[in-house]
């Protein structure tokens, strides 16, 4: 962490931890709808760091045209898990999150 986060205030290691942390508990809210937003905005810190130390270890690889190495960009995974936080965070938890009730914010049409 220390070699390609400099910037970041404090120990790495505990930077370390927290990423650690962040990627436990926050799956478990992202499936059961507790506070689903901000655990998304957990996981998409996460994978933003995680694209930003592939980009700086192995760059863009060619992309989009490059053939690479087991034919995928090492990137490419955490692109996606990027995109799919980002969607939790602008869309929110759905129907079937246990604070559905209490949930003041999001918009839940009546279904059929």
């Amino acid at each position: 962490v220390g070699k390609y986060f400099s910037f970041l205030p404090g120990d790495p290691v505990i930077w370390t931890y927290l990423a650690a942390v962040t990627q436990i508990v926050c799956p478990i809210g992202l499936a059961t709808g507790v506070l689903a937003r901000l655990s998304s905005l957990g996981l998409l810190s996460t994978m933003v760091f995680a694209l930003y130390f592939h980009f700086i270890d192995t760059g863009l690889e060619g992309f989009p045209f490059a053939v690479v190495e087991n034919h995928n960009y090492i990137f490419e995974l955490s692109a996606i898990y990027a995109a799919i936080s980002f969607y939790f965070l602008c869309a929110g938890p759905g129907r079937l999150s246990l604070f559905r009730k209490s949930n003041k914010i999001t918009y839940y049409p009546k279904g059929s």
